[in-house]
């Protein structure tokens, strides 16, 4: 009978520590369980947090490819009325685009066209062209030819002279010497040059102001800054003031001469 007891003893000492060790196994897989759970939950806030994101992104994708479709179109609208722009000008421009004879002063559309070879009296001796054209006269076939603007031609001396100068001679540093200025309009002499460049200085309609260089490196330019206004303006007052002395010494010669005549009739 003790032996009985003993082993019913065992038997429910092992079921304790059978039963304590599940129910530690049991705590341990329902913490493991709740850990998991929150990271479900994280993960569930962490998804709901990314699809707004990502709903909030294609709605921003969806804004900025309206734009870009938008300003496509513009671009779109903007070439085809820039392209017909242009047209338009090159058009205008080959209408005014004429040549202009420096030999026999004719003036017309299209010059007449002729390969060097053929020009120069030696096709024959070459037996074909090279493909190099030459332009000329049709009246009189003289290769001395520029293009003639009649809007151009219109315009006074003085406003050919001026447009020239603001395209091309803007500051000091990039002056027209008085000679090439002078072979670009043709003008006879430094003096006729010189009266053209005060004829556009003491003109209000021409706003730039014109300045100038003396001596053999000298010439015209644009002025741009105020040192070159400055320095225009008071080269034109020295001009001014010795010319000013000089009529005061002519005027003291006068009155000098005066004086002597009046000397010798009282004689």
């Amino acid at each position: 009978m003790k032996g009985i007891i003993e082993k019913v003893n065992e038997w429910l000492n092992e079921t304790i520590k059978t039963k304590k060790a599940l129910n530690k196994t049991i705590r341990g897989l329902e913490n493991h369980i709740d850990e998991m759970l929150e990271k479900i939950e994280d993960y569930k806030t962490a998804k709901n947090y990314a699809v707004d994101q990502m709903n909030k992104y294609k709605t921003q994708l969806s804004e900025l490819n309206k734009k870009y479709c938008e300003l496509e179109i513009n671009k779109n609208e903007i070439e085809a009325e820039l392209k017909k722009e242009i047209r338009t000008l090159k058009q205008e421009t080959w209408k005014r685009i004429m040549y202009k004879c420096n030999n026999c002063g004719c003036k017309f559309g299209q010059p007449k066209k002729v390969d060097l070879e053929t020009y120069y009296g030696v096709y024959s001796s070459f037996g074909n062209s090279y493909g190099e054209m030459i332009n000329l006269c049709p009246e009189c076939e003289d290769n001395s030819i520029t293009e003639y603007d009649e809007e151009e031609e219109e315009k006074t001396i003085e406003e050919r002279v001026y447009n020239y100068l603001v395209e091309n001679h803007r500051g000091k540093e990039n002056l027209i010497k008085n000679q090439t200025l002078r072979g670009k309009f043709q003008v006879g002499s430094d003096k006729a040059m010189r009266k053209i460049i005060q004829n556009i200085r003491e003109d209000k309609n021409f706003k730039r102001m014109v300045g100038s260089v003396s001596g053999v490196k000298g010439g015209f330019y644009i002025c741009i800054t105020d040192e070159e206004m400055e320095e225009t303006i008071d080269n034109i007052k020295h001009r001014a003031n010795q010319m000013l002395r000089m009529c005061h010494v002519l005027e003291w010669k006068k009155e000098l001469d005066k004086w002597k005549k009046n000397k010798q009739k009282q004689h």
